[in-house]
């Protein structure tokens, strides 16, 4: 018995619509790339990232997503690459807005994110946002979410990690967990 045809691939269809459009365009020049708008690519991720569910779905899945809408808007696949796209996406589940992710001071944490594993960058830039606003210490809900696990003994495991890295001081007090950032100075609230 002949069943119905499989609904039609729409990635499939799009990366051959691409790869024949890429086929008659000429090459971009790096400085054609960065013609696009910084804050278009930053609303496209913050788009991916408040996606009901994105904060468990794997980074391949989401930076798939990302692309998907570049191709749909005509944009190159190549527009962002993926370690690009994972500290953009990371700082935007840290809560920081575009304009105060490209100051001085944040691209100093930025660069600290850097040297660690990408699975951890997200957890350190939570605790990175919260120190530099001062704020209370994420819970192990928050720090799970910016791990991408739904298990909160793995997600404390990070901060014994990101402590064991030195780039960060965990305390335990009374009234809660505070963290400081090693070599910025800045510390969440009590």
């Amino acid at each position: 018995m002949l069943g119905s045809p499989p609904p039609p691939d729409l990635l499939a269809q799009l990366d051959a619509y691409g790869a024949t459009r890429e086929a008659a365009e000429e090459p971009t020049t790096a400085a054609e790339t960065t013609e696009i708008d910084p804050a278009h690519i930053w609303d496209m991720v913050s788009g991916v990232a408040s996606e009901e569910g994105a904060d468990y779905k794997p980074l391949a899945t989401l930076y798939q997503d990302f692309q998907l809408r570049a191709r749909i808007q005509g944009l190159s696949r190549n527009i962002l690459d993926l370690g690009r796209f994972q500290r953009i996406l990371a700082t935007i589940r840290a809560g920081l807005d575009r304009e105060r992710a490209e100051s001085e001071e944040w691209q100093k944490a930025e660069a600290i994110a850097a040297s660690l594993p990408e699975d951890v960058q997200g957890v350190f830039l939570l605790l990175a946002r919260t120190a530099l606003d001062s704020e209370t210490c994420p819970d192990d809900s928050a720090l799970a979410r910016a791990y991408g696990t739904h298990s909160l003994g793995r997600a404390r495991r990070q901060l014994t990690y990101l402590e064991e890295r030195e780039v960060i001081v965990l305390q335990e007090t009374p009234f809660g967990r505070r963290v400081a950032i090693v070599g910025l100075g800045w510390q969440t609230a009590s």
